[in-house]
């Protein structure tokens, strides 16, 4: 990441003898340059918050508890937050420079476990038919870039297991002497 740093203000102190000229003309290079450099830096991995992969069970059962991945790498970035959402209204937060690194807030469906969760999962008690939903994952880095990552997948929360069983067969005779069967399954 120094070397991309050094790079970038390299090119930014050429470039200042012809900031003036373009600048009337609307175009900064400095700007420019910097972004450039930047955007190189990302290609080499320095400076990328990449986000791996965001697991969400595809069914649940009602009453299980569902746990939601959010997988990522940070690359030299520190993290700054990682927020969880439902249908986009978010409903858990890890931020680790607070003073109160988790915290949850009342999301119809979603009831939070602190003590399985942390910033890279969430696990949600007992889950109902209101917790379906899609479910999202968003990542940010601490400064100075505060890049950004998110991903997302959809639970749906079903009533319950199917239980198959043999059928049972009641047979009942109508008379003595005229057998009739009544079958009922």
């Amino acid at each position: 990441m120094a070397d991309c740093k050094a790079k970038a203000e390299s090119k930014t102190n050429t470039m200042k003898s012809y900031k003036t000229k373009e600048k009337l003309r609307g175009f900064s290079p400095q700007a420019n340059y910097i972004d450039q450099a930047t955007t190189a830096c990302r290609r080499s991995g320095v400076l990328s918050l990449k986000l791996v992969r965001v697991s969400v069970p595809q069914y649940k059962v009602r009453g299980d508890m569902a746990l939601l991945e959010c997988q990522y790498e940070l690359g030299r970035n520190q993290l700054y937050s990682v927020k969880w959402y439902k249908d986009n209204e978010e409903f858990y937060r890890y931020v680790p420079g607070s003073d109160t690194i988790k915290q949850s807030y009342k999301v119809d469906g979603v009831r939070v476990e602190h003590q399985m969760s942390n910033d890279k999962q969430v696990a949600l008690k007992s889950v109902n038919l209101k917790s379906s939903g899609t479910y999202r994952c968003e990542v940010s880095a601490e400064r100075p870039n505060f890049s950004s990552a998110g991903g997302e997948g959809r639970m749906e929360v079903v009533y319950s297991r199917l239980h198959f069983s043999s059928p049972t067969i009641r047979i009942a005779i109508v008379g003595l002497f005229d057998p009739a069967f009544t079958l009922n399954c």
